[in-house]
């Protein structure tokens, strides 16, 4: 019997942010506790997809349509 199922792929993305700092480990330090002078740039570029393991599967009980 075919069954419908939704699965969850997990990617992997950049996400961008200015700062001003000294040198690149305190850029990266100010960006990691999110310091107030820390600009998130709001843009994103996808990196990769995760290996399946990491994936989700669920059956869709729902109508045969109801993942697209």
């Amino acid at each position: 019997m075919i069954r419908n199922y939704i699965v969850g792929v997990c990617e992997t993305y950049l996400r961008f942010y200015a700062v001003a700092a000294e040198n690149e480990e305190e850029a990266k330090d100010l960006v990691n506790d999110r310091a107030p002078q820390v600009t998130d740039l709001d843009f994103c570029e996808y990196s990769h997809e995760m290996n399946r393991e990491t994936w989700s599967v669920e059956e869709n009980t729902g109508k045969p349509d109801a993942a697209h």
